[in-house]
């Protein structure tokens, strides 16, 4: 790849004012930038998670201008998509795999929810588990999936990851570059955000050909995200709702109806994430001695 700097990492520092403040707070990156040999990771020495989370490019000005843009953005995405989740508007589009569906016409929005039943199940740690692993383990509509940069990996968390999805119904497979963050409203509330990001050292497929794949249509999401609630049902029994929620321009001219079929089937991971989180918790839970 072109790298305009030649450094190993941006040591940054995030403060967020308030963590169980709803309302937006600005991150604030501490710049200490110096000058080292990048070292590119090695896939054959570490192991899948690690490669997944490691740093696979220096810190560039391309990627500083990406921070200074989530300075002001960053925040400002958790706060959206907890707002757009459960605000009135949605048309509904039916239930499939237990995941009800439903789209916004307004601002071309799409949305999945499920409720996860399980003791242990806290927003907490499906928030730790969507952080720390690769979306291919839970997301099966992915071929492939990495981390790329990450600011900062404590709470809230700064990221920038890229992710290929399959082709369907006879289109091309479409990529996207994304920032993540996370945010804590309560203890039964937090959210996974995320929106589309450009950055010129990594807006080609030349850029990481060990990642990125060929022939892949590079689309973009103006936001995107988990919200995670825990809420008690009319039984008293408590579950974690999870809603999906995201709008993609993926760079095609096709009907409206074909457009809205391709969107709302990217909201059925959710019933492999409740899957493969499930199990998680189950593995955690038989580690405990009895």
């Amino acid at each position: 790849m072109t790298a305009l700097g030649n450094y190993d990492a941006m040591k940054a520092t995030l403060k967020d004012v308030s963590k169980d403040s709803a309302k937006s707070t600005k991150f604030t990156f501490d710049y200490d930038v110096k000058p080292e040999t990048f070292v590119k990771p090695s896939k054959a020495s570490l192991s899948a998670e690690d490669y997944y989370l490691s740093q696979k490019v220096p810190f560039t000005e391309g990627l500083k201008k990406v921070a200074k843009d989530l300075e002001e953005s960053g925040p400002a995405i958790c706060d959206r998509v907890a707002a757009l989740a459960h605000q009135d508007g949605w048309k509904d589009s039916g239930v499939k795999s237990g995941i009800k569906l439903a789209r916004q016409e307004k601002e071309k929005l799409y949305r999945g929810t499920i409720d996860i039943e399980h003791d242990d199940a806290t927003p907490e740690k499906l928030l730790d588990y969507l952080w720390s692993r690769n979306p291919c383990v839970y997301d099966d509509t992915l071929e492939n999936a990495s981390r790329i940069y990450t600011f900062q990996d404590d709470y809230p968390g700064v990221c920038i990851y890229w992710q290929s999805h399959k082709g369907q119904m006879g289109f091309s497979g479409r990529e996207f570059l994304l920032m993540a963050t996370r945010k804590k409203f309560s203890e039964d509330h937090m959210v996974f955000g995320s929106k589309s990001v450009s950055c010129p050292e990594l807006d080609s497929q030349e850029s990481l050909p060990e990642l990125f794949l060929p022939g892949r249509v590079r689309a973009e999401t103006p936001i995107g995200g988990l919200d995670i609630r825990r809420v008690q049902l009319a039984n008293g029994k408590f579950v974690l709702r999870v809603t999906y929620l995201h709008g993609a321009d993926i760079k095609v001219n096709v009907m409206q109806m074909i457009l809205n079929q391709i969107l709302l089937n990217s909201c059925m991971f959710l019933a492999t994430l409740k899957e493969k989180f499930t199990a998680y918790l189950n593995s955690l839970k038989s580690q405990i001695p009895n």
